[in-house]
């Protein structure tokens, strides 16, 4: 397993108590990735630091 040749443009952000990620690829040409193209999830502060903890740990 390696890095993606043709990831996608990763945003993240915090407002208030909430975290945002929105993504988007944007090579017309077939990739390796496996998620949508494109998307956004808010997820609350909490959870995404006990997400990362979780990831931190593996």
């Amino acid at each position: 397993m390696g890095h993606l040749c043709i990831a996608p443009t990763i945003l993240c952000w915090r407002q208030a108590d909430e975290v945002t990620i929105r993504w988007q690829l944007k090579d017309p040409e077939p990739s390796f990735f496996a998620g949508r193209r494109t998307g956004k999830v808010t997820v609350g502060r909490p959870e995404f630091v006990a997400a990362v903890e979780e990831l931190d740990q593996a």
